[in-house]
């Protein structure tokens, strides 16, 4: 179930690579908005991109193994 069009095109695309995929594995990964992405007064979940670029290695590190 989607709640927003963000997450409608998360979805879809994912769903697609799916398809699409001739490997036996697809991943997609979210990554949340940068805290300078933020409006003012909003609060919601942000990453300063240094600890996104850490937590993508991690998560490729892991994958290839």
């Amino acid at each position: 179930m989607s709640y927003s069009a963000g997450s409608y095109v998360c979805n879809h695309f994912y769903y697609q690579m799916l398809h699409r995929a001739t490997a036996t594995r697809v991943l997609f990964v979210h990554l949340p908005l940068l805290p300078e992405q933020l409006k003012p007064g909003v609060s919601a979940f942000a990453l300063p991109l240094t600890r996104q670029v850490e937590c993508v290695r991690r998560v490729l590190m892991v994958c290839v193994g």
